[in-house]
């Protein structure tokens, strides 16, 4: 913005699509991966097994 006075990236869009969507993908994994291997084991077994 502060560099062209516009919103719109200047070069292809597809570039910024590119990084919105990988951000999104990177975002969307770290989430799921970390929340499906949290959600694996009952709680109960998970409190056991830590002490």
């Amino acid at each position: 913005m502060a560099a062209s006075d516009s919103w719109i990236p200047s070069g292809p869009l597809w570039t910024a699509g590119a990084v919105v969507g990988t951000a999104c993908t990177l975002a969307l994994g770290a989430t799921l991966l970390t929340t499906w291997s949290v959600l694996r084991h009952r709680p109960v077994e998970a409190a056991v097994a830590a002490e």
